[in-house]
């Protein structure tokens, strides 16, 4: 019973998952009151405690700069720049909310995914990120 290739941690024929690739999520972000101008920190992920990867950011009044070094498999590491611009809309009694803004495909998200060749936005428009699954409904809600 079981074996390798019976559980879902060998998967063949899978598109990646949003748990299985780092991200960047506007909402931690300013939960951690990063997203002030002119913060500099840096983001790091774990995986069972072994670390997974890092990113360096710097926080203006309208982007956040990302640095990070990337590589594909076998290949030599790329440092990577990215500017991911915020927009901001309003909400019903005042204030006003914050979003990132896809670095692909132009659109309005809370949350930048990274895989293959930088970040981009789940499902973006012009490449084909990361492909959302549904729930199996024996680990659904209702």
């Amino acid at each position: 019973m079981g074996g390798i290739g019976s559980g879902s941690y060998y998967r063949w024929n899978t598109s990646t998952t949003t748990e299985e690739v780092h991200r960047v999520d506007i909402r931690f972000l300013k939960k951690m009151d990063y997203l002030s101008p002119g913060t500099y920190g840096s983001l790091a992920w774990n995986c069972g405690g072994e670390p997974t990867g890092s990113i360096s950011f710097e926080t203006t009044h309208d982007a956040i700069y990302l640095k990070y070094n990337q590589r594909q498999y076998g290949e030599d590491w790329q440092q990577r720049n990215e500017r991911i611009a915020f927009d901001w809309t309003p909400c019903n009694y005042g204030g006003s909310r914050q979003w990132l803004i896809c670095p692909h495909c132009g659109k309005r998200v809370a949350i930048v995914y990274g895989l293959g060749s930088g970040l981009g936005q789940q499902l973006s428009a012009q490449r084909n990120w990361i492909q959302l699954r549904p729930v199996p409904r024996s680990r659904s809600m209702f």
